[in-house]
């Protein structure tokens, strides 16, 4: 998705702001399609942008609802994003 793409763009050029936009209007879309795979990617790159904000407490629960929609999911990729959102504090 085209917005994805944009708020990995704003996050890489430190515009957190504008990233956090992008990956709210992602998930919204990913809600409503039911893609629980691409929401909780999404929710992740919200986490991380969050965090950057100083935004730990909602970082913290985007990172649990990732954490609790990856549950269903055992594939590498998402293997690798579980681990990666319990190290940034998913699992707290």
């Amino acid at each position: 998705m085209a917005l994805e793409g944009a708020g990995l763009t704003y996050g890489d050029l430190g515009r957190g702001r504008d990233a956090v936009d992008f990956y709210r209007q992602v998930i919204a879309t990913h809600r409503q399609l039911g893609d629980r795979w691409k929401l909780a990617r999404n929710l992740a790159h919200l986490a991380h942008e969050l965090s950057g904000l100083d935004a730990r407490e909602d970082a913290l629960r985007c990172r649990q609802e990732a954490l609790g929609l990856l549950a269903e999911f055992t594939d590498a990729k998402s293997e690798a994003l579980r681990s990666r959102l319990t190290q940034e504090g998913g699992g707290a």
